[in-house]
């Protein structure tokens, strides 16, 4: 697939399932638009846009391979993978450049991946934490990692926001210098249907995401809980292209209709406070209990700044058990409450679609 029309290439970092969740509606409308989309991505990131868009060529990318310690502490963890990102950013740079010249790339929107741009094209980088959120578990290393993403980040053109003006769930973490900043709305791959909505026939929905080891011993963590309560529950375990579970309770993985009636049929859902997941929860005006991953201040903020505002209880992982559940159940502000119908994603679109056709 050389040559050709002019295209948009799409890239999720693979740091847990969000990023390339959150740009499903963003090939979406880009395909609204009749505009030729290619794929960019690594492991089960990939496999998701895969899923999403079959019909779409897609190129597999270094893997940053992001984990956390179950033990050391989260800056010393991050400090050892630095050098490992640094070069997996230059190697898929060397890789776009390539790429961008053989399949006529006009422009890239790169979500986290800070190697994703290249000479000629128009750059365009979606995030939502322009003012990192490092917090007392990564203090030591602030310094060092604002300078990165400061640097980084120059190579792009345009700065993509997944929020609403007022920066209604990011708070200061979208705070940027950098301009122009585009506004999207809410991205959500969920759709909610208000005339099609299921009874509530579950008590919790837990949805596990984001990197290992984390990854299972929330997932350990919850069954060990749930199981020690009367609870009726159901828990996706985040994993794509995985062997089933034996446990009936357990699915790996579920496409995005299902995946919206599974939210709409549970009383309370309990989840990480990853950014992408807050805004299916939003989409879907679920009661939520939110969880930060340890060592990860991103989430530590959304989660505090979510119970402030009302809309969501939170725990730490130490804290978790029958009677935050139970308190979970009783709320009575849900994530709905912050979500906005908007044209923000189709505007920005628009945007593209004139870059490629100037």
């Amino acid at each position: 697939m050389t040559g050709g029309p002019r295209r948009v290439l799409v890239a999720a970092l693979d740091w847990g399932l969000g990023h390339a969740a959150r740009c499903i509606p963003v090939v979406e409308a880009l395909q609204k638009k009749s505009i030729d989309v290619v794929l960019a991505g690594s492991g089960p990131s990939l496999d998701l846009l895969k899923e999403a868009f079959p019909s779409l060529y897609a190129v597999e990318l270094p893997s940053y391979r992001v984990s956390y310690s179950k033990r050391a502490p989260a800056w010393w963890s991050m400090l050892l993978q630095i050098a490992g990102w640094m070069e997996v950013i230059r190697h898929e740079h060397r890789e776009i450049q390539v790429l961008a010249q053989q399949m006529n790339i006009t422009v890239i929107v790169s979500d986290n991946r800070y190697g994703c741009w290249s000479i000629g094209c128009y750059n365009v980088f979606l995030g939502h934490q322009f003012r990192l959120a490092t917090g007392s578990s990564l203090a030591p290393l602030t310094p060092m990692l604002t300078f990165f993403h400061q640097r980084l980040v120059k190579h792009f053109q345009e700065f993509w926001i997944p929020d609403y003006p007022d920066r209604t769930l990011t708070g200061e973490l979208s705070v940027t210098a950098f301009r122009p900043v585009r506004f999207l709305g809410l991205l959500s791959r969920l759709r909610k249907a208000p005339a099609q909505l299921p009874e509530k026939d579950v008590d919790v929905l837990a949805v596990i995401s984001g990197p290992e080891p984390q990854r299972t011993v929330f997932e350990q963590q919850l069954l060990n809980v749930l199981d020690s309560s009367k609870l009726g529950f159901k828990i996706i375990r985040g994993l794509v292209n995985s062997p089933p579970a034996a446990d009936s309770r357990l699915r790996n993985h579920l496409p995005s209709d299902e995946m919206a009636t599974a939210i709409a049929s549970a009383r309370l859902v309990i989840a990480r406070s990853g950014y992408s997941t807050i805004m299916d929860l939003a989409a879907m005006g679920a009661r939520a209990l939110l969880v930060p991953t340890p060592g990860q201040p991103e989430q530590e903020y959304l989660a505090t700044r979510l119970a402030a505002l009302g809309v969501a209880h939170t725990a730490t992982s130490e804290e978790l058990n029958v009677t935050r559940i139970e308190a979970a159940l009783g709320q009575s502000d849900t994530l709905g409450k912050l979500f906005q119908e908007s044209d923000y994603l189709e505007q920005a679109v628009r945007y593209i679609y004139g870059k490629i056709h100037s």
